[in-house]
């Protein structure tokens, strides 16, 4: 009867232990995660043009080597604007990758690090690897992002404060913008430059899909995470 008892107990701990929880941020050590192209966090292109990304991982608290545990970032981009190259990774040792397929034509690259003998030094500023994409769009817009980004601390519990610095690709600085007009006199769309400021009066504004009222902007538009059509 013990015996029985015993397995039970053990197999609601191991239960209990694989239910996931969710991770404290530990402030002992800052991290930045930086995404680039050509050294910057904004590139102009052409429908062709094949870009290099690279992922820089840095400390923020400290300009010193430290133990690194583990760590992950999956950089998200959308498939309708870009084409992974294949081969093209360029990575540090012990980082795995994979790419991976989401809803709605965005797919992400997934960078991670594990250590299995107790921890390595990394330096303070890290190349943890690099990418290639094919800009297959034509015109407009999009960002490629850093998401669920973390460094793991020893015990892999806890995750040490981070943030991030994502990627604008702009093929043309030219969008269209179309206008509702809520039953008042017709605004005929416009061609506007990236960036710009545009006020055509009470009128609805579809940018890249959302619907603006124009009674509420009263500075300078920019473009979705995404694309701007």
């Amino acid at each position: 009867m013990m015996k029985k008892v015993l397995s039970c107990l053990l197999a609601v701990m191991l239960f209990l232990t694989c239910i996931p929880t969710a991770m404290a941020v530990d402030n002992a050590r800052d991290f930045f995660f930086e995404l680039s192209v050509d050294g910057s966090d904004k590139k102009e292109v052409q429908p062709g043009d094949i870009i290099q990304v690279d992922f820089n991982l840095k400390r923020s608290d400290s300009g010193d080597a430290y133990t690194m545990y583990g760590m992950q970032n999956e950089i998200r981009y959308d498939s309708n604007f870009f084409e992974l190259v294949e081969g093209s990774a360029l990575l540090s040792n012990g980082i795995s990758t994979t790419d991976i397929g989401l809803r709605d034509n965005y797919r992400e690259f997934y960078m991670n690090f594990v250590s299995l003998s107790g921890g390595e030094e990394w330096n303070a500023q890290r190349l943890v690897g690099s990418f290639k994409l094919k800009v297959i769009a034509t015109s407009g817009v999009s960002k490629i992002t850093n998401q669920d980004y973390l460094v793991s601390t020893k015990d892999g519990t806890d995750e040490y404060k981070a943030s991030c610095q994502d990627v604008t690709i702009i093929i043309s600085t030219d969008c269209t913008v179309t206008f509702e007009p809520n039953g008042g006199t017709a605004v005929p769309s416009q061609t506007v430059r990236y960036g710009e400021t545009i006020l055509p009066g009470r009128a609805t504004i579809w940018w890249a899909g959302i619907r603006i009222s124009t009674s509420r902007i009263r500075g300078i538009l920019t473009p979705t995470p995404f694309r701007a059509m």
